[in-house]
Formats: structure tokens, C-alpha cells, sequence
């Protein structure tokens, strides 16, 4: 079935709808977690939550002692793929150091719910998240043309400003360390209290 907008989730389950570029914001956050809370001599275990076609935490982590990855979408890429919907209340994440999230948290249905439930099941958090730039709160037109824009092109279910995320993470968890990808997208590492 065709939909005239992008909030479906039929486009995530063909593999030529993943950015290869979209690498760099993965990279990003694992240094964000490496300058900030590596410990030496330890090793971690990443669950890469939507980590579509290319699972790029994964491919970053491949050949680093430090890190083993486990991959977790909407769809099955793989056989070490496993299968989820983050927007079902019902999905358990299973536990592990890391959570990793880039380019998810837009698509969520309930941010605060999912992000409380990951915590409880990771010692930290990556987080990436396409804000609604402040700009666009100026006027009541410029908030409903970006928001429309959010909806419609990006198919983009929740529009938060990077304050509004802030203070969800703060709810959750510390925040241990903040950057920023293509001048459009917070990253922030969540340490659990």
C-alpha cells in the first residue's frame, strides 16, 4: 500500500531508504561515550536499536576488543538481526551496557516511556535527536510549517526542542556528555542514576 507521507513505516524495510552518511552521527556518539565514561580494560556490550540495513554501530565497533554488538530493528537484515518494535509497550529489552538510538527517537510514538524502560535495562545511553529548532517557535506559522515539514517529509512522530530533551533525559538518568551532528541533531550520552 502507498502512503502520501513518511509516519508509515513501510520505507524502513527497504534497504535503499538507509543513508550511508548516516554513520557519522554513530561514530559521533561512541565518542561521546568514549572520551566520557570508558573505563580502561574493560569491554562493553551495545545494543544498536534501528539499526537498519547498514548497523552502523556494528560496523564501527567490528574490529574494537572494547565493544560487541548486538543489532535490533523492525526488520530482520540478518541472522544477527533480532526483531522489534519499540513502539509496542510490550517489547523487553534485554540488558546490556550500552543503548544506542541514532536516528530512532523520531519515530517513537512515547520518547519518555521507551527511553525510562531502555535505562532501566543499560548502564548508559547514545542518543541522537533531529530537534525542533528554536527558530521555528517564533511564530505560530513557522511552528506549524515545521512541524508539518517533520511529519510529512520525514515521517517524524514526536518534535521536541533539544530543552525539551534535555529535560526527558534529565528525568532518566545523568546526562555525561552532549554533542551535536550536522548542525541539526543533539547527541547526548545517559549515564543511569
Amino acid at each position: 500500500m502507498s502512503f502520501r507521507n513518511n509516519t508509515h513505516i513501510g520505507r524502513w524495510l527497504r534497504r535503499n531508504s538507509y543513508d550511508p552518511k548516516w554513520s557519522e552521527r554513530s561514530k559521533l556518539l561512541l565518542d561521546l561515550f568514549v572520551s566520557a565514561e570508558l573505563e580502561d580494560h574493560k569491554s562493553y556490550r551495545i545494543s544498536e536499536f534501528g539499526c537498519g540495513a547498514n548497523a552502523p554501530f556494528h560496523s564501527i565497533c567490528r574490529n574494537d576488543a572494547r565493544f560487541t554488538v548486538d543489532k535490533f530493528d523492525i526488520t530482520s537484515w540478518d541472522e544477527m538481526t533480532r526483531v522489534c518494535d519499540l513502539n509496542n509497550r510490550d517489547f523487553a529489552f534485554s540488558e546490556s551496557d550500552i543503548g544506542a538510538f541514532s536516528g530512532v527517537l523520531e519515530y517513537l510514538n512515547d520518547v519518555p516511556d521507551v527511553l525510562s524502560r531502555a535505562i532501566k535495562a543499560h548502564q548508559y545511553l547514545l542518543v541522537s535527536y533531529a530537534f525542533l529548532p528554536v527558530s521555528a517557535k517564533s511564530s505560530d506559522s513557522r511552528y506549524i510549517e515545521g512541524v508539518r515539514r517533520r511529519s510529512v517529509q520525514h515521517g517524524w512522530r514526536n518534535h521536541y526542542s533539544t530543552e525539551d530533551m534535555t529535560r526527558i533525559l534529565s528525568e532518566i538518568g545523568v546526562i555525561s556528555n552532549v554533542g551535536m551532528w550536522d548542525r541539526s541533531q543533539s547527541l547526548f550520552l545517559i549515564r543511569r542514576f
